[in-house]
């Protein structure tokens, strides 16, 4: 849980979040005590800690629900069905398709 609270904290400061590093250990701590069993707690918790203004909030609210999408808190017992295999023709742009086969027209 240590990382993906540090991986959302990342993406909300790339996104334009200030977050202190005692915010972050706030944040961690809050985890720790609520757990994140009830969703509405635990989103509530962090959004207290992280975010500070309305536009902040609004942030907060589109990267949380990136990051613990509802099926992180379903049931472990059932199994998400797996992604779709990418092959790299999938990944890559037209140019770089392009420049890989030698094609310089």
């Amino acid at each position: 849980m240590e990382q993906v609270l540090h991986d959302l904290i990342v993406a909300l400061r790339g996104s334009g979040v200030r977050i202190s590093p005692a915010e972050s250990m706030d944040a961690m701590r809050a985890a720790t005590l609520l757990g994140c069993d009830d969703r509405r707690v635990f989103h509530d918790a962090l959004s207290v800690v992280l975010a500070k203004s309305l536009h902040e909030k609004e942030i907060f609210k589109t990267c949380f629900d990136r990051f613990f999408s509802l099926h992180g808190f379903s049931d472990p017992d059932t199994q998400a069905p797996a992604p779709p295999l990418l092959t790299s023709d999938d990944l890559d742009s037209p140019l770089t398709r392009m420049l890989l086969s030698g094609d310089s027209t």
